[in-house]
């Protein structure tokens, strides 16, 4: 279990309540098929998403034509995004310190996830990273506090940037395909 004491089963309530299952699901898919666009104008085919939540950047993969997988601890999210027609076989049930990166990838992506981790519930993960892929996708909210969704890992743009350079990732440059704080970094020559 993450450090942020927040249920599998809240966080998908906080998930349903706040309209991402039904209002704004058009939108998030929007959005994630623009992110998976941006993904393959990189030279990439192929995609592992950490932290793949309601499916929706799987969806936009699959609808631009790149090759994901993905993987989430959260059962319930898992069922949503099955239910909303990701492959059950291309998302993962799987946490960040059990999971090994299967092979090489184009491209590795997070989005909104390493903000529910401590640093060292991160470490698994993120020595796999610079290893497996050409490309990593960051994104994580550098300024909520919100203990409803758990978030108990808040760093600066550069804080990230530092943290990653330990793992042998070094910043490419600013990217804002999803959101304005968003970094892509490539393993270190």
């Amino acid at each position: 279990m993450p450090d942020n004491n927040v249920s599998d089963e809240q966080f998908f309530q906080q998930v349903v309540e706040r309209g991402f299952t039904t209002t704004l699901w058009p939108r998030m898919r929007e959005i994630h098929r623009d992110c998976a666009a941006a993904v393959q104008s990189l030279g990439c085919d192929s995609v592992l998403e950490i932290g793949s939540g309601l499916g929706a950047f799987l969806l936009g993969c699959r609808d631009v034509g790149l090759d994901a997988i993905g993987f989430d601890r959260n059962p319930q999210l898992r069922k949503f995004a099955i239910e909303n027609g990701v492959d059950p076989e291309l998302y993962l049930l799987s946490d960040l310190s059990t999971f090994r990166i299967p092979n090489r990838f184009g491209t590795i992506l997070s989005v909104e996830v390493f903000e529910h981790c401590s640093d060292a519930e991160l470490d698994p993960i993120c020595k796999q990273i610079a290893a497996n892929c050409r490309w990593f996708y960051f994104t994580s909210t550098p300024d909520i506090e919100d203990e409803e969704w758990g978030h108990v890992n808040l760093k600066s743009r550069d804080g990230w940037i530092d943290f990653f350079s330990r793992y042998g990732l070094e910043l490419d440059r600013p990217d804002t395909a999803i959101v304005p704080w968003g970094l892509l970094f490539r393993p270190a020559a």
